[in-house]
């Protein structure tokens, strides 16, 4: 015989409307800790891009666009929002969250052990995103030494070396929208062995500082000259 819902809050001494006012209350404020949660751990991963950045002992590294980290911090406090939602719950309720969480239970009609189930794998999906994602952002860069240029590429199992006398053009790219009043930038460095690297495309206030004295570096090193083209929308 299924158990009526509103006997678990009747024998707390809960009922329903305080029941959907913790409920509302506890993952609004959870909805609300989410963008700051985010913000923080995206904080947290570009501290540490520039800490693994700093370990090279190249002159110049280029990573990849630290926009990219917004991506696995999305996943990351999306984890880190249902773990928070559930504390501010559990502090707000105390005792009665048993029966709170019991009662969510009962009335979706699930079985019993189905929400633990599903925020476990949501836990482990949230974490292997984030860290996969991390991984993947890391292992991408471009390292300029004094001898050699070392290209990462994270789905690569090691590190692919060229040589400055290799380098056959270095090309900036810049495309202005006069309607828009923005410029999109691009570089890239194409290779005799035919391979070319090549960048996302960047505006004026997110271009790295290091990127275009780097390749002005591969320009000296290399005897190639360093070319800017304008195209203008």
């Amino acid at each position: 015989m299924k158990r009526d819902p509103s006997r678990i809050l009747t024998d707390a001494n809960l009922s329903e409307k305080e029941y959907n006012r913790w409920y509302l209350l506890g993952n609004g404020m959870g909805i609300i800790a989410a963008p700051f949660i985010i913000i923080a751990l995206n904080y947290l991963l570009r501290l540490l891009a520039h800490s693994y950045v700093q370990g090279f002992s190249e002159r110049y590294v280029i990573p990849i666009d630290e926009t990219f980290y917004w991506l696995p911090a999305l996943f990351g406090g999306l984890g880190l929002t249902l773990v928070t939602t559930k504390m501010i719950l559990l502090v707000l309720l105390k005792e009665k969250y048993d029966v709170f969480d019991r009662y969510a239970v009962v009335k979706a009609r699930w079985d019993p052990a189905t929400p633990a189930r599903l925020e476990k794998i949501l836990y482990i999906v949230c974490l292997l995103l984030t860290l996969s994602l991390c991984y993947l952002f890391l292992r991408t860069n471009i390292r300029f030494g004094d001898d050699s240029i070392m290209i990462e590429d994270a789905l690569k199992r090691y590190p692919e070396q060229k040589r400055y006398s290799q380098v056959t053009s270095i090309h900036q790219s810049i495309k202005k929208d006069q309607e828009a009043k923005s410029s999109d930038i691009t570089f890239a460095i194409d290779f005799s062995d035919g391979e070319k690297w090549a960048t996302n495309i960047y505006h004026e206030d997110t271009l790295p500082a290091t990127l275009i004295p780097a390749l002005e570096f591969v320009s000296m090193k290399s005897g190639v000259k360093f070319e800017k083209t304008t195209t203008i929308k």
